[in-house]
């Protein structure tokens, strides 16, 4: 048995069942209370299992209490027999508790014995029942939560391919259990953030109420910077498991811009026990002035696609429309199916198309900076013609971007590309990430295709072609340094390239493993590897400098050795040239 379960054993059992029946109770899950309108059902004559793992953390303040039952929501009762509710301490562990009910549509009130105690440590709260076909009856609703969304067939546990979590709850009962329990769930912004100074930030706070006492009224205090503070008041109507949304906004008035803010948030109703989780805070921010975006468009295609080349075209036309040097391309050869330019790291990033496997991938599709638009869930979708194509590039490009990046190649050794990445923030960057990363990728232009579908021209090439990775395949942590960081990387030529067609192509983004729209990419840039970064400054005027080494390393004063020199120049272009120090 699990260390942080056990059971409780009296002399008299009825003893243990009057004291649960005096204490209070509580239901403790991720559904609250919710029931889809629609289920979910696996198929065949079977016994069907379904679980929800309750974390460490979500058990932390209920130490001692005992488990008194199971509620498991069932969309729909007809064809459901032989239902039982149960608690263990793994998917496949043996049952610590176990009690029948008589199926019925909604919730399921499933009495345990209450000998088991809780320590913290995690519980998993789970029903079975069986049917001669399918039945669907098992209701999946919510926020997504791997671990709350385990279903079994004949005991071989999976995760539902419908994300959210199920409608079961553990109901516990103690003496010191919260009376009232309210929760900030979600600290959200409708501005765009860092917002243009002058305009107010409007914010919506999500509070619940995990108790079962209701709750009337919500009173909002926030602070910037642990300075004065605000108060608003709310009145609300909020039974077990309800949610509502507060919104209050933030003028810039007597703020300064291009600085990053601490906004503290805290949630406060009447005598409310657990007062852990009603703060929150993120950080906000006006600005006056910011970088030039490059937007990484990330295409996905292959060679057995027929439609293609058609969106390939697209791309091509938003070149030739200008849009090329605010747009870096790359290709990532899969979605629909595979091809010989699929590579290693390309099929990984599928993950984002859809990350459940519910609804496969496809082709052609695309990516700008891997954002979610309005509308989608994932950041992949799919690219028609040019006119349609054109107005949602341009409003990527028109978002503001708060880091840059500088890309140098160089081949000391004729066999090694050399590259090295220089890279600056504005301190507003910390408004959008505090966890920022590198990725950094070679791609190729002007590959020859061998069988492209919808093509009959033997002229027709692939550009943007997805090489390698050159840096992890989701980035590697960036070391700043008063805002500033440099990251160097070596990779060995490959005898399938034409280096005359190789580029470099670096952006800064963000990785969540398990929210796809947290990827967000901040900007990107790129060189040409035969231009290897380095060329002729003329007559512009240099209005900053700085020198690093091969390994990228910013350095103040060049000794012996071969140094990066990087300078800015007046039209806001920057530059490298190789200079050589001492005796070399």
């Amino acid at each position: 048995m699990n260390k942080g379960l056990y059971k409780l054993f009296t002399s008299c059992a009825a003893i243990v069942m009057s004291v649960a029946a005096h204490a209070a109770s509580l239901n403790l899950g991720y559904c609250f209370g919710e029931i889809a309108d629609e289920g979910i059902s696996k198929v065949g004559n079977a016994t069907i299992e379904g679980a929800v793992v309750l974390s460490e953390e979500m058990l932390a303040p209920y130490i001692g209490a005992k488990v008194t039952g199971i509620r498991v929501g069932l969309v729909t009762a007809e064809g459901v027999d032989n239902l039982q509710g149960w608690i263990r301490d793994s998917l496949e562990g043996d049952n610590l508790d176990v009690a029948s009910g008589q199926a019925v549509t909604g919730w399921n009130d499933i009495a345990l014995s209450g000998e088991v105690v809780l320590t913290g440590a995690p519980v998993v709260a789970g029903f079975s029942f069986s049917q001669e076909k399918a039945v669907k009856c098992i209701s999946v609703v919510g926020e997504n939560n791997d671990d709350a969304r385990w279903i079994a067939k004949n005991g071989k546990w999976e995760q539902a391919k419908k994300e959210g979590v199920l409608s079961v709850e553990l109901v516990i009962s103690s003496d010191n259990l919260p009376e009232r329990d309210l929760e900030i769930v979600a600290l959200s912004s409708s501005s765009l953030l860092p917002c243009p100074h002058g305009e107010n930030i409007m914010f919506e706070v999500g509070v619940r109420n995990r108790a079962l006492t209701p709750v009337s009224a919500v009173d909002l205090v926030y602070c910037l910077n642990d300075g004065d503070t605000v108060t608003q008041h709310y009145d609300v109507s909020l039974d077990y498991g309800q949610t509502a949304a507060l919104e209050f906004n933030i003028s810039p008035e007597g703020l300064t811009p291009d600085v990053p803010y601490l906004l503290k948030v805290k949630a406060i109703c009447e005598e409310d026990d657990v007062p852990e989780n009603n703060v929150t805070e993120r950080y906000i921010g006006w600005y006056t002035e910011c970088y030039d975006r490059k937007v990484l468009v990330e295409e996905f295609t292959t060679e057995q696609c027929a439609n293609c080349p058609r969106a390939i075209n697209t791309l091509k036309q938003c070149e030739n429309a200008g849009y090329g040097d605010r747009m870096n391309v790359v290709a990532h050869h899969v979605g629909y199916y595979v091809d010989w330019l699929t590579v290693d790291g390309d099929e990984t990033y599928l993950w984002l198309f859809d990350p459940t496997g519910q609804d496969g991938t496809f082709a052609p599709a695309v990516m700008l900076d891997r954002t979610v638009l309005e509308g989608s869930s994932v950041p992949v979708n799919s690219i028609g013609y040019f006119v349609d194509f054109e107005p949602v590039l341009k409003k990527a490009i028109d978002i503001p971007a708060f880091v840059n990046l500088d890309v140098a190649c160089s081949s000391e050794d004729e066999n090694v590309l050399d590259v090295t990445v220089v890279m600056e923030r504005m301190p507003l960057f910390n408004v959008l990430s505090e966890n920022s990363r590198l990725t950094v990728y070679l791609i190729e232009d002007e590959i020859p295709h061998l069988h492209q579908a919808g093509i009959n021209s033997d002229s027709f090439t692939h550009s943007h072609v997805y090489r390698a990775c050159l840096t992890d395949l989701w980035g590697d942590k960036i070391d700043w340094t008063d805002n500033q960081a440099s990251n160097h990387y070596s990779i060995p030529f490959d005898e399938k390239w034409n280096r005359d067609n190789l580029s470099i192509v670096a952006f800064v983004n963000d990785y969540d493993p398990d929210n796809v729209a947290a990827c967000q990419v901040y900007n990107s840039a790129n060189a040409h590897v035969a231009d290897s970064g380095i060329g002729q400054i003329g007559a512009m005027d240099i209005v900053d400098e700085s020198y690093y080494t091969l390994s990228g390393i910013c350095i103040s004063n060049p000794t012996d050795g071969i140094y990066l020199h990087r300078l800015r120049l007046s039209d806001g272009s920057v530059r490298f040239e190789k200079i050589v120090c001492g005796n070399r």
